[in-house]
């Protein structure tokens, strides 16, 4: 009876800690997601600061743009705030247009009337379980 008992609680201490380590893997994926979603928001105001001074650099069309931590490239933004998980945010600035993803005039919900630049940014990043 105590050899059952016994058997009983070490199997049910093994499923309770399957699901905690379980829950800390989800958890810590859906943080570097979230961080990784804020990175994308931070790179798409960087892009209306740049076409907000007139910077050169960003004028429409551009190739992306990169913020990321300890870049080798010099047209890369270097930035050493990007949390640990995001490896790279790519930013483009782009002309609104039929066909253009997620930046058509002709689709509805659309472009607000007035704008003339489109802001699309692509954050990577990575989950180590």
């Amino acid at each position: 009876m105590v050899l059952g008992t016994l058997l009983v609680a070490v199997i049910l201490a093994n499923v309770i800690l399957t699901i905690i380590s379980s829950q800390s893997r989800l958890t810590h994926h859906q943080v570097s997601r979230i961080q990784a979603h804020y990175a994308a928001m931070a790179g798409v105001n960087y892009a209306l600061e740049m076409l907000r001074i007139n910077d050169p650099n960003w004028l429409i069309p551009s190739s992306p743009h990169n913020l990321c931590n300890g870049c080798a490239a010099p047209a890369d933004i270097n930035e050493p705030n990007l949390p640990a998980s995001v490896t790279n945010v790519a930013i483009r600035v782009i002309a609104p247009g039929a066909g253009t993803p997620g930046c058509d005039t002709t689709a509805v919900p659309s472009v607000p009337a007035g704008v003339t630049a489109c802001v699309q940014a692509t954050a990577t990043y990575t989950y180590t379980p």
